[in-house]
């Protein structure tokens, strides 16, 4: 900063930490960060005695609301380097597209390795999706990285990174249909027209990737990701799409751009470049125009959420939603009570609601019309039906219940809820069941949720699902429970490999250990496309499930196919090798914070601490 040497010197997020000055004693760091902060203190009040008197000279930041947002990032950053307790991101699996964000000349990595550009970046939460990543930080910053052909990674012009990059534009709409949602400080309308555009800034609309000062946007405090796109939350409950949704066909869909939101695509360039080559005669810039046809390049606005949201959750191409539809206040009629809501291209009964289908027309009616591409499609029921977040429904008719978590599966759906507020929690499923990943004794596909009738006399507290598998744990933390297709050991209830297409359409045990007899308390689950992870209380990570691409963290195993019963990761033994490759020290994790599987990578955060 031009005003400020003290801010404009500061350490960037990402410096220091553990293996920085996090080597430094306690009473040094203490001593160090003291020293730090003095002098951004006192750089910060020179600023402001400037600033009063109207003698700041011009430069990135100068004026306060900028130069405060500017100190706490600062201050964040000198918290970071100097803390004891920076946690890292780990990853693992093939990194054929830039999924575990590392360079580009490493193809797999079969262990647990650091993504060395988010150390110390005060990483909170990360999600994986088919060939791409995302983390947040709690700084409320969300970066992307892996492959962006859907637009998954949220940012145009990129086609693939290998390293994670940043995430701009959760600004929200103004015409936001939920009613309990704090005010913006700024929406789309408020920046984008007339005087208030020149007052805050000017950009040029045909330039997607609109630079954007932080304090304009929103902070977000949770990610999630599908097949080919992602959902950002932020912390005033608004929730954010970027990327594409896919049809059977293979045929990309997307949410629904604002109206207030003035971003477009340039109009050089022509649908023809990113449009199926049967759309006829394609005109450029039209593309902008042609939601909810193709991939979604930069963050949106769902506008049409019906409340204030507390959770999210993505499968291969739809999403769901935990919404406070209330005024929040107890004591009146519309006190917040939490319902479900879903949306996307969920044609395998995943929303778990009525929907028009099949969202193609009849041969009878493309013969009839002779038309191509899109034009094949009912889009006027994709926006309505699919695209708007809408609430699930129950088979019994009981859709008052209490919903307290929602698990999204490949192309199934997965509700815990209870009846009553303080009643004992209920596991419901819907969508897909090819291979009994309902966990319902059967194949039959279900569009709406349909209690697991196993679980009648066991209360689930936490479930995950992967492709076209389930996993389920008890209010115990002891009893972990897998249905679903088996074939890769995705269920892990067996220690010899499964045979080809074998499933377990009814829930069966799991076990961590040899004796098949208890588990250590375990306080996660989490699947990924074909493999699974479970996180003890005690910190261990065990995992199993196809095991070719590395993606369950254990080097190679004896069958390199294939890991049918779950093995303990050891998290820090890749890291150490390469550290004693560099004559550095070595490290030990004391404590893990997630673990999460993609389609053939996994991610976990970490808190690593030299020996």
């Amino acid at each position: 900063m031009a005003a400020s040497p003290g801010l404009g010197i500061a350490p960037q997020d990402g410096s220091g930490g553990a293996f920085g000055d996090g080597r430094l004693r306690k009473k040094e760091r203490e001593r160090a960060y003291s020293k730090e902060m003095y002098t951004l203190n006192s750089d910060f009040a020179t600023w402001a005695a400037w600033a009063k008197n109207d003698r700041v000279p011009s430069g990135p930041v100068h004026d306060y609301e900028a130069a405060v947002s500017q100190y706490i990032k600062t201050a964040a950053a000198i918290k970071r380097k100097y803390s004891s307790d920076s946690w890292d991101v780990l990853t693992f699996g093939t990194n054929e597209f830039g999924q575990l964000g590392q360079v580009e000349d490493i193809l797999e990595k079969s262990r647990p390795c650091l993504v060395k550009s988010l150390h110390g970046y005060g990483v909170t939460g990360v999600a994986c999706g088919g060939l791409h990543s995302i983390s947040v930080t709690d700084g409320g910053t969300v970066d992307t990285w892996g492959a962006n052909d859907d637009g998954g990674l949220g940012v145009y012009g990129i086609s693939t990174s290998y390293a994670p990059i940043p995430v701009k534009g959760f600004i929200p709409s103004a015409y936001e249909l939920a009613q309990n949602v704090p005010n913006a400080n700024y929406t789309w309308r408020d920046l984008a027209g007339g005087s208030q555009r020149q007052r805050h800034f000017t950009w040029d609309v045909k330039d997607p990737n609109i630079k954007l000062e932080s304090k304009y946007q929103e902070k977000m405090k949770s990610v999630s990701a599908g097949d080919g796109h992602c959902l950002a939350l932020s912390n005033t409950g608004r929730v954010y799409f970027f990327g594409s949704y896919k049809d059977k066909e293979g045929k990309a869909w997307r949410d629904i751009q604002p109206k207030d939101d003035p971003r477009e695509y340039p109009d050089d360039i022509p649908v023809v470049e990113l449009a199926p080559k049967e759309e006829e005669n394609p005109e450029p810039g039209r593309r902008t125009k042609m939601a909810p046809r193709e991939r979604q390049d930069w963050p949106i606005h769902v506008w049409q959420m019906p409340g204030k949201v507390t959770q999210i959750s993505s499968g291969f191409c739809f999403n769901a939603a935990i919404v406070e539809t209330g005024t929040g206040d107890s004591d009146s009629a519309s006190a917040s009570k939490p319902i479900c809501v879903t949306w996307g291209l969920g044609e395998c009964g995943e929303l778990a609601r009525p929907v028009f289908a099949p969202v193609k027309k009849t041969p009878e009616e493309i013969d009839a019309g002779n038309l191509k591409g899109y034009n094949q499609f009912h889009v006027d029921k994709i926006i309505s039906d699919y695209l708007v977040p809408k609430p699930v429904v129950f088979s019994d008719g009981f859709n008052s219940r209490r919903v307290e978590k929602i698990i999204c599966g490949g192309y199934h759906f997965l509700v815990i809820a209870k009846d009553t507020a303080d009643g004992a929690s209920t596991i419901f499923s819907a969508g897909m069941n090819t291979y009994g990943q309902l966990g319902h004794g059967d194949i039959n596909n279900r569009d709406t949720l349909t209690k697991i009738e196993y679980f009648k006399d066991i209360e689930i507290v936490s479930a995950s699902g992967g492709q076209f598998h389930s996993l389920c744990l008890d209010s115990t933390g002891t009893m972990l429970y897998g249905f679903g297709r088996s074939c890769s050991g995705q269920i892990g209830h067996t220690s010899t490999v499964p045979k080809v297409g074998s499933f377990e359409s009814t829930p069966v045990p799991v076990y961590l250990k040899d004796d098949e007899t208890s588990n250590p308390i375990i306080s996660k689950v989490s699947s990924g496309g074909m493999h699974s992870f479970a996180l003890t209380s005690d910190g261990d990570i065990y995992s199993w499930g196809y095991a070719f691409t590395g993606s369950l963290g254990l080097g190679k195993t004896e069958d390199e196919d294939c890991q049918p019963c779950p093995l303990k990761v050891n998290v820090t033994l890749g890291v150490n090798r390469l550290k004693k490759k560099d004559g550095k020290k070595s490290v030990k994790c004391t404590s893990v914070k997630t673990v999460v599987g993609g389609g053939q990578h996994s991610i976990l955060v970490a808190h690593l601490q030299e020996k």
